[in-house]
């Protein structure tokens, strides 16, 4: 399943925003096959994992690449995450 829903993620992210966040782990890991084209889909990935992380749920996957989640916002991201100015 998840591939599919890589595939969605990266087609129309706001169609499946809940499972983009439920399933941010997996999908980061997919992210290696699965060309995210979309700045959105990433920036919803790597929320997911931010969510995730906060409530100790999520373990880091090393062998992901993570420039496969980079995007525009990225920075801002993690600094309204990270609480820096």
């Amino acid at each position: 399943m998840v591939p599919i829903v890589a595939w969605l993620a990266a087609l129309a992210p706001d169609l499946v925003r809940e499972l983009v966040a439920d399933n941010a782990p997996a999908l980061a890991t997919m992210s290696a096959a699965v060309e995210l084209p979309d700045g959105a889909a990433r920036a919803a990935i790597v929320g997911g994992l931010l969510d995730a992380a906060g409530r100790s749920e999520a373990q880091p996957d090393w062998s992901s690449p993570p420039s496969a989640l980079v995007h525009r916002d990225l920075e801002d991201q993690l600094s309204e995450r990270g609480g820096r100015p």
